[in-house]
């Protein structure tokens, strides 16, 4: 069930970590509880499955957390924020280029005019 409003963008920040259908393995931990509340929600993930399809998506179709928490997404390839008008890319990471992470993001993509390359504190 996609709890989506109709109409774009359909990239607005859901979250679905809970269960993955394909498999049928799931299990409810302290997400559900985190998301309801007024914290800002950053994601760290991969940006790929194993199978190499992409995780960011213009529509979520796996049952839903919560929807339109997410605030920032931190990925392998990149970070990435969600705004009212859908993804805006932040930064990448070393060696990736912006060209990349939009052809393996699987929604539009808007670059920040000040995009940058992601730095690590030694």
């Amino acid at each position: 069930m996609n709890n989506k409003l109709p109409g774009p963008p359909w990239e607005t920040g859901d979250l679905a970590n809970w269960n993955v259908p394909k498999t049928g393995i799931g299990g409810i931990g302290g997400a559900m509880d985190l998301a309801s509340g007024e914290a800002r929600i950053i994601v760290l993930m991969f940006h790929l499955t194993r199978e190499g399809e992409p995780k960011l998506v213009e529509r979520c179709t796996y049952p839903l957390t919560a929807a339109r928490c997410v605030s920032t997404i931190v990925t392998d390839l990149a970070v990435v924020d969600v705004d009212t008008e859908g993804f805006v890319l932040r930064e990448v990471a070393p060696g990736v280029s912006v060209d990349e992470v939009r052809q393996v993001t699987g929604a539009p993509l808007r670059v920040a005019s000040d995009v940058r390359e992601m730095e690590f504190a030694s």
